[in-house]
């Protein structure tokens, strides 16, 4: 049994890792706990359905604070695990050093690759705090792609302890075609229109701006595209985000979702994938879509390029006229020539990126470090 602690469980890319790791060993009988640092959320509602124990610590002051690390001490002891896995700063700050304390195994996990100037002051003061903890807290660190390990081994963490474990990704059922054309005519997509579609939380990290450009130009050639965005705030509720879009007069070219359930859904009636992000590390999204057969459009950001390898376009990071090119490509293509790079992408997931390869990595890592 190994106990994670992880600093929110709502919809995000860390936290659906966390997810299907937990799930993947339930199913061998390996019954792992998960501690929140925050409040109830969406991942964490779906692993309590499955059978999975989470405790919200709900620190959100001060005041919390103090409560939340007495509860977490206090559930440590009580579980008494050999293996404590901790994702994210804040939680590999806090969850590292109050397990530390009572005696487990620390395995710390990094997904950041790069900070912009949009990170947060005090997760930056967090991340150099770490930088000096991992030579004595930590007794591995685990990054989600290459590209965290080289950047965090620049900004001063231990090389010792920095190993790589990939995310995973799983294959999910592909909507039938009589399902994929309800749902395009639920969104007043038409037969002859095709769909650019992307997934993820609103966020600077994204560069929505940037895709909302590129999509500018992309209209500009190709009057039947439609451009669907799915994800936390990429509603019709986000005013910042119809500002952009009205400010490019495309406010009949966009699909606004917003937070979903169904990502696989919505993936399955997309005809291109598209991933803006300034900032990245191994992002999930980008495999799901190729697993669903999709050509995928990625920015040069974290290990995006390596996912897609020759099975889809690289973009410059916050060049719409890049962006937009990449697009471009793949819109020009025959249908066949685009499901042929598809096909390609799911290919080059199935034989490189599986869940069950980074389930085996991470359970082998726990295995040692209980026995050591």
């Amino acid at each position: 049994m190994i106990v994670h602690i992880i600093s929110s469980l709502k919809v995000g890319g860390t936290e659906m890792m966390l997810k299907k790791l937990v799930l993947a060993r339930r199913e061998v009988d390996l019954k792992d706990i998960v501690i929140c640092l925050g409040s109830e959320g969406t991942i964490g509602r779906q692993l309590e359905c499955n059978g999975v124990q989470v405790y919200y610590l709900e620190i959100k002051s001060t005041c919390c604070f103090f409560k939340g690390i007495k509860k977490l001490y206090r559930l440590l002891k009580i579980y008494k695990p050999k293996v404590v896995q901790t994702w994210l700063y804040h939680s590999d700050f806090i969850g590292g050093i109050i397990a530390k304390i009572t005696g487990a195994k620390v395995v710390w996990n990094i997904r950041q690759t790069r900070f912009t100037s949009y990170q947060s002051f005090p997760t930056i003061v967090i991340m150099r705090i770490c930088t000096l903890l991992s030579y004595f807290l930590p007794d591995v660190i685990v990054c989600a792609a290459n590209a965290s390990k080289v950047s965090h081994l620049k900004y001063g963490y231990s090389r010792k302890k920095i190993i790589v474990i990939p995310n995973g990704f799983e294959s999910a059922k592909t909507l039938a075609y009589a399902d994929i054309n309800i749902l395009r005519h639920k969104f007043s997509v038409n037969e002859n229109e095709v769909i650019v579609g992307t997934v993820g939380r609103f966020h600077p990290d994204k560069d929505y701006l940037t895709f909302i450009k590129a999509c500018k130009i992309v209209s500009l050639e190709f009057p039947f595209v439609k451009f669907m965005m799915v994800g936390r705030n990429l509603d019709q509720n986000n005013p910042i985000l119809l500002d952009w879009i009205k400010s490019f007069h495309l406010e009949k070219r966009f699909i606004l979702v917003g937070e979903s359930n169904e990502v696989n859904s919505f993936l399955s009636i997309f005809d291109v994938f598209c991933l803006s992000s300034i900032s990245e590390g191994f992002p999930n999204v980008v495999g799901e879509a190729m697993l669903k057969g999709i050509a995928c459009v990625v920015t040069n950001s974290g290990d995006s390029a390596l996912i897609v390898g020759n099975t889809g376009c690289v973009a410059k990071i916050s060049d719409p006229d890049s962006l937009a090119s990449s697009i471009i490509k793949l819109l020009s293509l025959s249908i066949e020539e685009r499901g042929g790079l598809g096909e390609a992408a799911k290919q080059r997931v199935k034989q490189n990126f599986m869940l069950e390869n980074s389930v085996a990595k991470y359970s082998e890592l726990y295995f040692n470090l209980s026995k050591s």
